[in-house]
């Protein structure tokens, strides 16, 4: 008699609870599948996003026209920035001076943007020391290198330097030359006119 009634009960239970069970499942399946974003629109926001920040390959060259400048001249020099073999217009740049003789070498301009053609000038005030110098410039996470060394002043060099002076030289010995050579043409006609010329006019006048 209790197996019967515990039977019974049991079967109640389940009845009851099945029903729910459905249910439950029937409406949290529809939320787990709609939390999940379709594989498609995740790749096209990455897809957006690149194409937002392309990759570029940056590159920086540093030239100057000067070779060996002398101790304490004033040097340009030029930083170029290039993506792709194309400029880069308003590029930050960053210098710094990592070595240097003395410390009266400084740059003219530490930071700066490059113009319409990707290019930043600056002036790099060598020390009166001479010695070797390092800059290095930096855009973008990207680096490059810039060592000059300086040549001690001598008055030969700069002559070399400037051979205007030279010629300046070379007109003020023959202004002085030719000075000279005047002076001493008028000492002899003075010279002259007041001997031997007074003496021949003398006779002259007393006659034969």
């Amino acid at each position: 008699m209790r197996g019967r009634v515990l039977v019974a009960v049991v079967a109640v239970v389940i009845g009851v609870m099945t029903p729910a069970l459905v249910e439950a499942s029937r409406t949290v399946a529809p939320l787990a599948t709609t939390t999940r974003p379709a594989p498609t629109a995740v790749a096209a926001a990455h897809g957006k996003q690149a194409a937002k920040h392309p990759a570029r390959n940056l590159k920086l060259t540093v030239s100057t026209k000067t070779k060996r400048p002398v101790a304490g001249a004033r040097v340009t020099f030029t930083v170029k920035v290039t993506a792709n073999r194309k400029a880069v217009a308003h590029a930050t740049i960053r210098l710094a001076l990592k070595s240097r003789p003395g410390k009266d070498a400084r740059l003219l301009k530490p930071t700066g943007k490059t113009n319409a053609r990707g290019v930043f000038t600056d002036v790099l005030r060598l020390s009166r020391k001479p010695g070797s110098y390092l800059v290095v410039a930096t855009s973008g996470g990207h680096r490059v290198s810039w060592h000059v060394v300086s040549k001690a002043f001598t008055p030969a060099a700069q002559k070399g330097a400037n051979p205007i002076l030279a010629w300046i030289a070379l007109a003020t010995v023959g202004l002085v030359l030719l000075g000279v050579f005047v002076n001493l043409e008028v000492l002899r006609r003075v010279t002259w006119a007041l001997t031997l010329g007074r003496l021949r006019r003398r006779r002259a006048a007393r006659g034969p």
